[in-house]
């Protein structure tokens, strides 16, 4: 049969629903909203500090940019492994 199944659709539909459980914050692991209430947890959360190698290549590049007296339009930025041997 061609086409989307009717489990097909029912994930579809699925979807949407599961993600309006999750807290909206963005901190911290994906975790639903039930899970945010302090007073009903015993979860003790705390900040962890990490650095994203794409993130710093990112904003080197951006920096390079910003001093660019004519930057060119409509780049797209990708990452590739430098150290890699081809």
């Amino acid at each position: 049969m061609p086409g989307w199944q009717l489990w097909d659709r029912l994930l579809v539909l699925a979807q949407p629903l599961h993600d309006m459980d999750l807290c909206p914050s963005g901190a911290g692991p994906e975790h639903y909203r039930d899970e945010c209430d302090a007073d009903t947890t015993d979860i003790e959360p705390e900040a962890v500090e990490a650095t994203c190698v794409y993130l710093v290549a990112r904003e080197e590049w951006q920096a390079e940019r910003d001093q660019d007296k004519n930057p060119e339009k409509g780049v797209l930025v990708g990452f590739k492994d430098g150290a890699a041997q081809e």
